[in-house]
């Protein structure tokens, strides 16, 4: 986790300067368009088991400290990315992809060209389930917003050009695997995309 930490600090550095990213990749990203999502390999969850076993079902997917990202983002090949699609029974709930640690620094500074974060003030905040709801907390603030379950997001929470991105956790293990996997799947409604570490 210290290193999503030291990555996501990095990154938000990197935006508030107007830095260009620090490596050339593979892609020139000059016209900036999210990556299509193709040859996801579906991971099921069941919605009647517990957030626990949820997310010891991912993490079996998944390989040690790797994260789960999904919304309005681009991935190339300089980035270990595997694209997975979590369903719960026959529904599509979750299209992203699964990458490591250690390819974190690579995949965010490839965000840093996304014109939300480059066009408003761009920033990380945490987003937490708990007591059946999703909370919103800002790097810079010590307050915690209730957001419900994103159905539809709440007015007037977001400023005007502000580009968030989704450091998404669960407080509760006993928590509902449907609602938690619903709500948080709504997260790039508002913000630019979102990350769960699968641990």
């Amino acid at each position: 986790m210290l290193i999503v930490r030291w990555a996501w600090l990095l990154f938000f550095l990197s935006i508030a300067c107007g830095a260009e990213p620090a490596a050339k990749t593979t892609s020139a990203i000059s016209n900036w368009h999210p990556s299509p999502i193709a040859g996801a390999t579906p991971v099921h969850v069941d919605a009647t088991q517990s957030w626990a076993d949820a997310i010891a079902a991912l993490s079996a997917f998944a390989g040690p400290n790797e994260v789960l990202v999904w919304g309005d983002l681009v991935v190339d090949s300089s980035v270990q990315a595997r694209p997975v699609a979590i369903t719960v029974g026959d529904d599509k709930v979750i299209e992203g992809y699964v990458l490591a640690e250690s390819s974190m620094e690579t995949f965010l500074k490839l965000q840093t060209m996304n014109p939300r974060f480059k066009a408003g003030h761009g920033g990380s905040a945490d987003l937490k389930w708990r007591a059946g709801q999703l909370f919103l907390r800002r790097r810079w603030s010590a307050a915690d917003v209730a957001l419900g379950q994103l159905a539809p997001p709440p007015e007037g929470v977001f400023q005007h050009g502000e580009a968030l991105a989704a450091i998404v956790s669960v407080d509760e293990p006993k928590a509902p695997t449907a609602d938690v996997l619903a709500a948080i799947a709504r997260a790039p409604r508002v913000f630019v995309f979102a990350m769960l570490p699968l641990r």
